[in-house]
């Protein structure tokens, strides 16, 4: 498994923006990703919000975490972040 690996796959095989650190990132690339984290976020929140009142397992729950993972790495490979090695020492500490 190797999340950084596949969401870079995905940003090649559909021709989504790759960034690079040294570019300007186009106005509209960072408006679509903060519309896709925002999205993802609050619907990985309402499935929280509706663990708490009801006994509805928690795979709606996973699946939209991993899709806050997912956008959360395409917004750093949008931007040119390579977010390995800002991962490895994010666990280290």
């Amino acid at each position: 498994m190797n999340p950084f690996a596949d969401v870079l796959e995905f940003h090649k095989k559909f021709d989504c923006h790759i960034g690079a650190l040294s570019e300007d990132i186009p106005l509209e690339v960072l408006e679509l990703r903060e519309r896709l984290l925002n999205e993802e976020i609050d619907e990985a929140l309402d499935e929280l919000e509706i663990l708490k009142y009801v006994d509805a397992g928690k795979s709606e729950v996973a699946k939209e975490l991993c899709d806050v993972i997912y956008v959360a790495i395409g917004m750093a490979i949008a931007l040119g972040i390579d977010l390995e090695p800002v991962w490895d020492a994010v666990h280290a500490s």
